[in-house]
């Protein structure tokens, strides 16, 4: 099914490039082009269907070959290792290095929110859109507050990042408890 997947991607692709070729002939665009290129997208949006929802695997990091953490478990593990996580490092921001908390956001960051937002189509397909979209509301909110206080910490402004660590934290609480429930069939 992942051919198929594939070859859906490339069949969009192709409705769309027509589609927006017959509509570029301005000022009377090739109707016909547009209805060609409407139908062959149409035809890309059926072979996406029939490939199904996408797995919610994720790529095994050679140790060796990455400085980010191996992802492991499930989506609500993922948001369970995020809180631990902004926990300790909320915990002990004021006696870090700088660098070490910028470091350490961004594998946060890694094994959360990119985590999530990557397997967006497969988590709308398998529990709905909207089940996605409740978790990722505030999952989105903490990210930028780590965003934040990476921002901060090379600034070298340590109390704006510990403030954004804390803010960061108060909505990763909030997207794992939903997670646990919204993902729990996942």
């Amino acid at each position: 099914m992942n051919a198929l997947r594939s070859a859906s991607d490339w069949i969009l692709y192709a409705g769309m490039a027509v589609t927006m070729y017959g509509g570029a002939q301005w000022p009377r665009p090739s109707w016909p082009a547009v209805a060609a290129g409407v139908l062959v997208a149409l035809g890309g949006i059926a072979a996406r269907r029939r490939a199904g929802a996408p797995a919610l695997e994720v790529e095994t990091l050679d140790a060796s070959s990455s400085r980010r953490p191996p992802r492991a478990g499930t989506l609500r593990d993922a948001l369970a290792e995020l809180v631990q996580g902004m926990e300790t490092l909320s915990m002990e921001s004021q006696h870090m290095e700088l660098s070490a908390i910028k470091d350490r956001v961004e594998e946060l960051l890694w094994l959360g929110p990119e985590r999530v937002g990557a397997s967006q189509e497969a988590i709308a397909a398998k529990v709905g859109f909207a089940a996605y979209a409740e978790v990722m509301a505030p999952l989105a909110a903490s990210e930028r507050w780590m965003n934040r206080a990476w921002s901060a910490a090379a600034d070298g402004h340590r109390p704006e990042c510990v403030a954004s660590l804390t803010e960061a934290l108060s909505f990763a609480r909030e997207a794992e408890a939903l997670g646990r429930e919204r993902f729990a069939s996942l």
